[in-house]
C-alpha cells in the first residue's frame, strides 16, 4: 500500500466482511491529510534504526524512538551493514512498508547481512540490555490477508538467503502465521538458504508448509562444504508447526547448532521428523549433515516416522537431550535413522510410542543408497517407550554403553531396571526435563565406559555424587512429588528459562492442515536464572605438582562397583602371573598383556601402580580389547574402583614404550597403545601415563596411541614424550573405511597431551575422524616437518564421502610448535571449538595458532593470545586453499584475538572469514565480514590455573571484553572453567567469564610446563625441528620437556664464595619466594621465585643465579623441572643444577642453582623477573623431608621477600644469607649426572685418540662438557663406511644424516656421491654401531655436480631448511659463492628425487672469513633456539676480535644474513683445552 500505513494497520483488526468498507472510509477521510502527510524518509542513522508499530510521526526516519519507522520493512531498507534494528512491541507484517504490495503472499522479511534485528522493546530504551521481550511481545506475522484465514497468508514470514561469510541476527520475536503452500513449499516461518544466522530468544509457532520445514527450513545449495548452512538456535521454542516433513525444523546439507531449544507438538503429516528432519540432498557426493544439539527437548511431536527426530545420512551429536511423549504412526517413536549414525550422549527417552516392533524409542534402517544406520548411545535412559525400545531392519548395529534400557540391550554396563523418572516438568534450565526420583538406579551409574558432559540438561554440574547419573538429568537432591510418568501426546509446558530468556508456552494438540491462525501467547523472557550454577568442582583429576591444574576438582569419577552384576574384574600388577586363574585377588595379580588376552567382553582390568612395558620387541603394543575397560591408579588393596587414585600425575601408573636401552629412544616400541576395531565396539582406557613410543618404522604413526576405525573413550590420561616419524606423535586417529558410519570418533576427557613430536600433528593427528575433546590440554608438542603442532585434522580425499568435524570444549593449546598452525591445522576439516584457549603457540612459516587449508572451523568464545608466526602470515590464523582448490571460511564468535604479532588473521585472498562480537587487535581483517568487532585491549592476564581443568587467561577489571559478547551470536552457558555465563548484563568475550574472583596464587604449568609422575628411564626432549634425539649419556635422566640450556664455559658455572661465612648484602636486587606445595613429606619440592630490581638500571638475567638450600635424604640422583617462567622463551631459558655440600650446612646438604640463558632478557629498573616456577625430584621418586630444609617455609604460599633463598650476580652474593657452615672446610662438589649435560658431537679430518678413545675420520665422537669426557657415538667402520664423514646431523628421532668426503658404495644404497646426504637409522650406536641406510638428499638433482661442490658441512635453519657449505667455489641455480659461505636449500621434495630452491644464507667474506684454504668453513651448526651459527674452519682463522685453529669452535651471532651478512664473534670451545689439540673439526653438532 503506497503512501502510508494507517489503513493497513486497521485492516489487521477487521474481519473479512467489514474489511473493504472500512478501508475505503479511512482512505476517503485521510486522502488529503494523513495519506499526504506521512513521508517515509531513509536517513543515515547512527548505528541504530528504530521501529515502533505505534509511531505516527509525519516523517519517520528511524533515527530515534520519536521518529521511528512504523514498519519493519522500512527499517530493513534503510539499514546497512553494522546497524542494529530495535523493534518495539507490536505485530508486524511483511507486506507493510514503502514499496511493498498489500496482501502479496510473496512478501517476506528478508534479513540483511550485517544487520542485527532485535525485538522486545517498549519504545523508550536507550540501551539494548534494557529491553524485555517477555513484557514487550514483538510478533512477525504472516497473517496478511483475512484475519484467521491461513490460505492467504505469506509464504515465508522471514527469509535469509546469503552465504557463509555473511552475518544475520534475529533476536526476541515470535514468528508465526507463515503458510508455504506455493511453488517452494518450504519454510513457512523462517526460510534459510546458504546462510548461518544466529536465531536467539524466539518462539516459532503455528506455521505451515506443504513440503518441508514449517517452522524453519534450512538448505545448502552449494556443492562445497564451506558454504553449507550452519545456523545457531539458542533459547528457541518451536511449537505447533505442520509440514509434510520436518514439521518444526527441516535441514538439508546443513549442520545447525541448537542450544536450549524446545520442539513441542509439531507435526509431519505425510513423512518423517515431526520435530526435526535432517537430510542430505545426495548422499553419494560431497555433502554432509552434522547437527549439534545440546540441552534440547522434543515433546508431543508426531509423524509417520521419527516423531521427534529423523536422520537420513545425517550424523547429529546429541548431548543432554530429552525425548518425551512423541508419537510415530509407522516407526521410530522418538527417532528414525535411515543410513544415519547419530551419537546420543546423556539422553532420556520416555513416553514415546510407535507400533509394536517398530521401535518405541529408536528405529534404524538402511537408506535409499543402501547405507545402514549405526547409532551410538552412551549414558542414556530408554524406558517406557512401548515393548521395543530399539529395533532395526537387520542391517547396521547399535552400540549402547553405560545406559538403562527397558528389556535390556547388549552392551557394556547396560542396566534393565526402572529409573524412576518423574513427569516432564520445569526443573530448572530453559528446557523441560524428567527428574530422577530418590533411589533411582540411574544415580551415580554413568561414566563407566564413556565420558559424561560437565553439566546436565538444566546446567547443573556433573557429577553431584560419586559418578555422573545416567540420562539428561543429574540428581541434585530434588525429590519429585509424582513418582511415575504418564505420557501425553502434547504435554503442557509452563516453564521459565535460564539464563535468558524464559518462555511460557502452552502447546496445543498438533494442528491439522486446515488449522486457522489464532493469536499466539507472548513469550516470557527473563534474565534471571532459576538457580545459580557455580561449578566449583569440575569432573577433573586434582594434580599434585604444579604441572597440572591444582583446582579443587576431582577425578572423572567411577561408580562404586564391586565385581558383580556380570562384570568380571582382573587385578593386574607388574610381574603379574600368566596363570589362567590369575587376577581374582591382589595377592594373585595378572600380567597386563595376559589379562588383556584373558578378559572377555564386560570385563574390567584394575591396574596397580607401576611401569608396564608391552613386550620385548619394537612391534609390541598394548592392544585394547572390545568390551574391556582398563583402569589405572590402584595401590593394590582396593575393593571398589572408586577407591583408586585416577590422577595420572600422582598414581604412578605408566604404559611405557622404553623397552630397550634406558634413555635410547631408537629401540623403543613403535606404538605403546593400539585400538583397532569398529564403531560398534567399546574401548576404554582411564588413569594412565602413556609415554616413550617411537613410531619411526612401519607406518610411522601414533607413537603413544594408535586408533583405527574405532571410537574409544580416554579419560584421566597423560600422553607425553612420544615420537612418530610421520603423523601423531602423541595420538593418531584414522578411519580407513569409505562410509562415514565407520569413522572414528574417540572421546578424550581430562587428558593432557604434551611434549610429543612427529612430522605432522605432534600431539594429535586425525584423518577422516571427528574426535570429541572435553577438558583437554595440548602443550609443548612439536610438528617437525609439517603442520599442526598441537592437533592436525585431515580428510584423506576431499572429494569423496569423507568428513571431519572434531568437537572441542574447554581445551587449551599452549606452547606447541609447527611449520604451519602451531596450535591446530585443518585440511578440509570443520571443527567446532567452544571455550578454547590458544596461548604461546609458534608457527615457523604461517598460522601461529591455527592454519586452515580448505577448512572452515567455527569458534565460539575462544581466546587467542601470545601466538607467533612470521610477519604477514597470521599470528592467530592463516586461511588458504587446499590441494583441490577449496577455500577456507572460518567463523569466529564472541572471541578474543590479541597480541599475536602484527597481523592477527591473514589469507591467500580466497575464501572469507566472519567475525562477530569479538575483540580483534587491529580491527576487522582485510576481506573479513565483521559485526561488533572491538579494537581495544582486553587486559588479559597470564595463562594460569583460574579454576577448571585447563588453564585460561583471566580478563582484568575494565576489560573491553566484559559484558560485550552475545550481541549478535549466542554464548555457551558456561565458560572454559565451568563458571556460569553471563555473570553481568551480557556474556564476556573469550573463553573466560569474569566473575569477580581473583586468580589463585598457585598458578600451575603455562605453555611449556611438564611434570613427571613416575621414574621412567628414557629421555625424550621436545625441541625445535633441528634439535635432536638425546642419546644414552645420561642414564639417570627422566622425561624432560624443557631441558636446561646453560651456555658451556670452560669452568663450572657454579661459583661458590671464598668462605661460607653468612652475609646479608645490601643491593638493589632481592628474591621473593613462595612454596608451590605445603606438603612437607612429598616426593617433589616446589620452590617458586620472583627477582625484584629496586635499582635504577636494568640487570641482565644471564648474570644471575638463584640458590635454594635443602637436604636430600638418601643417595638417589635428582632431576630438575621448570614448569613456567615469565621470561622470553619461557623455560627454554631456565637452567637448573644440583651441588652437593661437603661437609653439610645447617638445614642443607645440597643446593639447587637456577640460572638463565642469554636470551632470557633483563629485569628493568624498578621491575621484576616475573614468576619462575620450578620443582625437583629424586630419580627413585622417594620422599623428601622439608621440615628441616633451610630455604623452605611452609607459610609462604604467596610471594614474599625471603633471605634464605640466595641470589648471586656474576658469582657474587647480592641477596640473602647462606646457611651456617658445620665445618671450617667447605668445598662444594658437583654432581654432573644430576642435570643433563651439554653434549658436543664432533668428527675429525684424521684418525687419532682423544680422552682414551681411538677414532677414525669416519667416526663421530661425543664430548660431555660437564664431565669433560669423550665417548664413541658412531663407528663408521662397523657399518661399512670407509670414507671420511665430513658432515653429519643427528635428527630428533635418533637417525643420523651423513655426507662423505668421497664417492662411496654404501650398504643398501650402492653408489653415493660426495654431494649427497644419506640417512642412517641405527639399531645400536657406540662401539658396536649397526643400522640401515637410505637416501635423504641427492645433490646432483639440484646442481651440486662439480668436484668443488662436495658437501663440506650442513645443518638446519631454525625454520627447518637445509644449510650447506662446500669444499670450494660453487654455482647452483640462483646463487654462487665460495667455500667460506653458507647457502640455504628450501626443499620441495627430498630423497632419491630431490628438488627445491637455493639462496645465500651467510656470506663469510662480509664478516672477515677470507678465501684462503684455512678459513674454509669446515663445520657448521645453527642453534635452533636463537639462530647463532657455530663454526669451525679447515685451519687457522682470524676474524674480528677472535682467532684460533681448526680444532676450535666459535660463534657468529648474526644481526643480518644473506647478501649483507653481519655478526659478532665469540669463542665457544677450544680444542687444545679439551684434548683435541692438533685435530681438525670436520663437523659438529651441539645437544643441550
Amino acid at each position: 500500500m503506497p503512501g502510508g500505513t494507517v489503513n493497513l494497520n486497521l485492516e489487521h483488526f477487521m474481519n473479512t466482511g467489514k474489511k473493504l468498507v472500512l478501508s475505503l472510509l479511512v482512505l476517503l477521510a485521510l486522502v488529503f491529510s494523513s495519506f499526504q502527510s506521512i513521508q517515509t524518509v531513509y536517513a543515515a542513522c547512527s548505528g541504530v534504526v528504530y521501529v515502533n508499530a505505534d509511531s505516527n510521526t509525519a516523517s519517520p526516519d528511524g533515527c530515534s524512538w520519536a521518529t521511528a519507522y512504523p514498519n519493519l520493512q522500512d527499517a530493513l531498507t534503510a539499514s546497512s551493514a553494522g546497524d542494529e534494528i530495535w523493534v518495539a512491541a507490536g505485530t508486524y507484517y511483511p507486506d507493510e512498508g514503502a514499496g511493498q504490495t498489500n496482501d502479496s503472499r510473496t512478501s517476506t522479511f528478508r534479513l540483511k547481512s550485517g544487520v542485527a534485528v532485535y525485538g522486545g522493546f517498549a519504545g523508550t530504551e536507550t540501551a539494548r540490555n534494557q529491553r524485555n521481550p517477555s513484557a514487550n511481545a514483538t510478533v512477525l506475522s504472516g497473517d496478511i490477508g483475512a484475519l484467521g484465514a491461513i490460505a492467504d497468508n505469506a509464504y515465508q514470514v522471514v527469509s535469509i538467503i546469503g552465504s557463509l561469510s555473511e552475518v544475520y541476527v534475529l533476536d526476541g520475536f515470535t514468528v508465526t502465521g507463515g503458510n508455504s503452500n506455493g511453488s517452494s513449499g518450504h519454510g513457512g516461518g523462517i526460510y534459510i538458504q546458504n546462510a548461518s544466522p544466529a536465531l536467539t530468544n524466539l518462539v516459532i509457532t503455528n506455521n505451515q508448509a506443504s513440503a518441508n520445514g514449517a517452522g524453519v527450513y534450512v538448505t545448502s545449495l552449494a556443492s562445497v562444504r564451506a558454504s553449507y548452512s550452519s545456523p545457531s538456535l539458542t533459547n528457541v521454542v518451536i511449537s505447533n508447526n505442520t509440514a509434510a516433513r520436518g514439521g518444526g525444523l527441516y535441514t538439508q546439507n546443513s549442520s545447525p547448532v541448537l542450544n536450549n531449544v524446545s520442539f513441542i507438538a509439531n507435526t509431519a503429516t505425510s513423512g518423517a521428523g515431526g520435530g526435526m528432519n535432517n537430510q542430505v540432498l545426495n548422499a553419494g557426493t560431497d555433502e554432509y549433515s552434522i547437527p549439534l544439539l545440546d540441552k534440547v527437548t522434543f515433546s508431543g511431536n508426531s509423524a509417520r516416522g521419527g516423531a521427534g527426530l529423523f536422520n537420513n545420512h545425517s550424523y547429529p551429536l546429541l548431548t543432554n537431550v530429552t525425548f518425551s511423549g512423541n508419537t510415530a504412526s509407522i516407526r521410530g517413536g522418538a527417532v528414525l535413522n535411515e543410513g544415519a549414525s547419530p551419537i546420543f550422549r546423556i539422553v532420556t527417552f520416555t513416553g514415546n510410542s510407535a507400533p509394536l516392533g517398530t521401535g518405541g524409542a529408536i528405529r534404524n534402517v538402511v537408506n535409499a543408497e543402501g547405507a545402514a544406520s549405526n547409532p551410538q548411545i552412551q549414558n542414556s535412559i530408554l524406558w517406557g517407550n512401548g515393548t521395543d525400545e530399539i529395533t532395526s531392519d537387520g542391517t547396521g548395529s547399535t552400540t549402547v554403553t553405560d545406559s538403562i534400557v527397558q528389556g535390556g540391550f547388549s552392551g557394556a554396563n547396560v542396566l534393565n531396571v526402572n529409573p524412576l523418572l518423574a513427569p516432564l516438568a520445569n526443573n530448572g534450565g530453559f528446557t523441560q526435563t524428567h527428574a530422577l526420583n530418590a533411589g533411582s538406579p540411574a544415580i551415580d551409574a554413568g561414566g563407566v565406559n564413556s565420558a559424561c558432559a560437565t553439566s546436565d540438561q538444566r546446567g547443573v554440574t556433573r557429577p553431584q555424587g560419586s559418578a555422573c547419573d545416567v540420562g539428561a538429568y543429574e540428581y541434585d537432591g530434588f525429590v519429585s512429588s509424582t513418582p511415575t510418568f504418564t505420557p501425553t501426546s502434547a504435554p503442557t509446558s509452563t516453564f521459565t528459562s535460564t539464563p535468558v530468556p524464559t518462555v511460557t508456552s502452552t502447546p496445543t494438540t498438533a494442528p491439522s492442515a486446515t488449522a486457522t491462525n489464532t493469536p499466539v501467547a507472548s513469550p516470557t523472557f527473563t534474565a534471571t536464572p532459576t538457580f545459580t550454577n557455580t561449578p566449583a568442582a569440575s569432573p577433573t583429576f586434582t594434580a599434585t605438582p604444579t604441572a597440572l591444574p591444582t583446582s579443587t576438582s576431582t577425578p572423572v569419577p567411577s561408580p562404586t562397583n564391586t565385581p558383580s552384576g556380570g562384570t568380571t574384574v582382573y587385578r593386574v600388577a607388574v610381574n603379574g602371573s600368566t596363570n589362567a586363574s590369575c587376577g581374582t585377588s591382589w595377592a594373585n595379580p595378572c600380567d597386563l598383556q595376559y589379562a588383556l588376552t584373558l578378559a572377555g567382553a564386560n570385563s574390567e582390568l584394575w591396574v596397580k601402580q607401576g611401569v608396564y612395558l608391552p613386550g620385548s620387541n619394537r612391534t609390541s603394543t598394548f592392544q585394547l580389547k572390545n568390551g574391556v575397560s582398563v583402569y589405572g591408579g590402584f595401590a593394590g588393596t582396593e575393593t571398589l574402583r572408586s577407591q583408586r587414585n585416577a590422577d595420572p600425575a600422582t598414581n604412578n601408573t605408566v604404559l611405557s614404550g622404553d623397552i630397550g636401552t634406558p634413555g635410547a629412544i631408537a629401540d623403543n616400541v613403535y606404538t605403546v597403545v593400539t585400538v583397532l576395531g569398529n564403531l560398534s565396539q567399546s574401548f576404554l582406557l582411564d588413569g594412565f601415563t602413556v609415554s616413550g613410543g617411537n613410531s619411526n618404522g612401519g607406518v610411522g604413526h601414533g607413537g603413544g596411541i594408535y586408533i583405527q576405525d574405532a571410537s574409544p573413550s580416554f579419560a584421566n590420561l597423560i600422553v607425553s614424550n612420544n615420537f612418530a616419524s610421520a603423523n601423531g606423535g602423541g595420538v593418531y586417529v584414522k578411519s580407513i573405511a569409505s562410509l562415514r558410519v565407520n569413522y572414528s570418533s574417540p572421546t578424550f576427557t581430562n587428558v593432557i597431551i604434551r611434549d610429543n613430536t612427529s612430522a605432522r600433528g605432534g600431539g594429535l593427528y586425525t584423518q577422516n575422524a571427528s574426535p570429541v575433546l572435553v577438558n583437554v590440554t595440548l602443550s609443548g608438542n612439536l610438528a617437525t616437518g609439517g603442520a599442526g603442532g598441537g592437533m592436525n585434522n585431515q580428510v584423506l580425499d576431499e572429494i569423496v564421502d569423507e568428513v571431519s568435524v572434531p568437537l572441542l570444549t574447554n581445551v587449551t593449546f599452549s606452547g606447541n610448535t609447527a611449520n604451519g598452525g602451531g596450535g591446530m591445522f585443518n585440511n578440509n576439516s570443520n571443527p567446532v571449538l567452544t571455550n578454547v584457549t590458544f596461548s604461546g603457540n609458534t608457527a615457523n612459516i604461517r598460522g601461529g595458532a591455527m592454519l586452515n587449508e580448505g577448512g572452515s572451523p567455527v569458534l565460539r568464545n575462544v581466546t587467542v593470545t601470545g601466538n607467533t608466526a612470521p610477519s604477514g602470515t597470521g599470528g592467530s590464523f592463516r586461511n588458504i586453499l587446499n590441494a583441490v582448490g577449496e577455500a577456507s571460511y572460518p567463523q569466529i564468535y564472541n572471541s578474543i584475538l590479541w597480541d599475536n604479532g602484527t597481523e592477527e588473521i591473514t589469507g591467500d585472498g580466497t575464501g572469507g572469514i566472519t567475525i562477530v562480537d569479538s575483540v580483534v587487535e587491529g580491527g576487522c581483517p582485510a576481506g573479513g565480514t565483521c559485526v561488533n568487532v572491538i579494537n581495544a585491549n582486553p587486559l588479559l592476564g597470564s595463562l594460569a590455573n583460574n579454576g577448571g581443568f585447563t588453564q585460561t587467561h583471566a580478563i582484568g577489571a575494565g576489560s573491553s571484553a566484559i559484558d560485550a559478547g552475545g550481541i549478535n551470536a549466542a554464548c555457551p552457558s558456561t565458560d572454559q572453567r565451568g563458571v556460569t555465563r553471563p555473570q553481568g548484563s551480557a556474556c564476556d568475550m573469550g573463553s573466560y567469564e569474569a566473575d569477580g574472583t581473583p586468580a589463585p596464587t598457585n598458578t600451575p604449568v603455562p605453555p611449556t610446563a611438564t611434570f613427571t609422575s613416575v621414574p621412567p628411564t628414557a629421555t625424550f626432549t621436545s625441541v625445535p625441528p633441528t634439535a635432536t634425539f638425546t642419546p644414552t649419556w645420561t642414564p639417570t635422566a627422566t622425561f624432560t620437556s624443557v631441558p636446561p640450556t646453560a651456555t658451556f664455559t670452560q669452568t663450572p658455572t657454579r661459583t661458590p664464595t671464598a668462605t661460607f661465612t653468612p652475609t646479608t648484602p645490601v643491593t638493589s636486587l632481592k628474591v621473593r619466594y613462595r612454596t608451590g606445595s605445603t606438603v612437607t613429606g612429598d616426593n617433589q619440592i616446589f620452590p617458586h621465585f620472583n627477582i625484584v630490581n629496586t635499582g635504577t638500571s636494568s640487570v641482565p638475567l644471564s648474570e644471575l643465579k638463584i640458590r635454594y638450600w635443602y637436604t636430600r635424604e638418601g643417595t638417589a640422583g635428582q632431576n630438575f623441572f621448570c614448569d613456567y617462567a615469565a621470561v622470553p622463551g619461557n623455560c627454554s631459558n631456565i637452567t637448573g643444577s644440583f651441588v652437593q655440600l661437603s661437609p653439610t650446612r645447617t638445614g642443607a646438604n645440597f643446593y639447587l642453582e637456577v640460572g638463565f640463558g642469554s636470551a632470557a632478557g633483563s629485569i628493568p629498573a624498578g621491575g621484576q623477573s616475573g614468576e619462575i616456577q620450578t620443582r625437583f625430584a629424586k630419580t627413585d621418586w622417594s620422599n623428601y623431608n622439608e621440615t628441616d630444609d633451610y630455604s623452605f617455609d611452609v607459610t609462604k604460599t604467596a610471594y614474599a621477600d625471603w633471605n634464605r633463598v640466595t641470589l648471586y650476580r656474576n658469582g657474587i652474593l647480592v641477596w640473602g644469607t647462606e646457611p651456617t657452615a658445620t665445618s671450617p672446610t667447605q668445598t662444594p662438589t658437583s654432581t654432573p649426572t644430576s642435570a643433563p649435560a651439554t653434549m658436543l658431537y664432533l668428527s675429525s679430518t684424521t684418525d687419532g685418540t682423544v680422552g682414551g678413545v681411538s677414532f677414525a675420520d669416519e667416526d663421530i665422537l661425543a664430548y660431555n662438557t660437564v664431565t669433560r669426557t669423550w665417548s664413541m657415538y658412531f663407528d663408521g667402520s662397523d657399518v661399512g663406511i670407509t670414507s671420511d664423514v665430513d658432515a653429519f646431523h643427528i635428527l630428533f628421532d635418533g637417525t643420523l644424516l651423513l655426507s662423505l668426503d668421497a664417492d662411496s658404495n654404501v650398504s643398501g644404497l650402492g653408489a653415493v656421491d660426495d654431494s649427497d646426504i644419506i640417512r642412517f637409522t641405527p639399531t645400536s650406536l657406540g662401539a658396536s654401531t649397526s643400522g640401515t641406510f637410505s637416501m635423504y638428499f641427492d645433490g646432483s638433482d639440484v646442481g651440486l655436480s662439480t668436484a668443488g661442490e662436495d658437501v663440506d658441512a650442513f645443518g638446519f635453519t631454525p625454520d627447518g631448511r637445509l644449510v650447506f657449505s662446500t669444499i670450494d667455489v660453487f654455482s647452483v641455480p640462483g646463487v654462487s659463492g665460495d667455500d667460506e659461505d653458507l647457502i640455504v636449500f628450501t626443499p620441495t621434495t627430498l630423497g632419491a628425487n630431490t628438488s627445491g630452491t637455493w639462496s645465500l644464507y651467510f656470506d663469510g667474506s662480509d664478516v672477515g672469513l677470507s678465501q684462503s684454504a684455512s678459513e674454509d668453513v669446515n663445520a657448521a651448526w645453527i642453534d635452533p633456539a636463537n639462530g647463532q651459527i657455530y663454526l669451525s674452519t679447515l685451519g687457522n682463522f682470524s676474524v674480528s676480535g677472535l682467532s684460533g685453529t681448526g680444532s676450535d669452535v666459535f660463534i657468529c651471532t648474526p644481526s643480518s644474513l644473506g647478501s649483507v651478512t653481519t655478526c659478532t664473534y665469540s669463542s665457544y670451545w677450544i680444542g687444545a683445552l679439551n684434548g683435541f689439540s692438533g685435530e681438525i673439526v670436520d663437523s659438529l653438532m651441539i645437544v643441550r
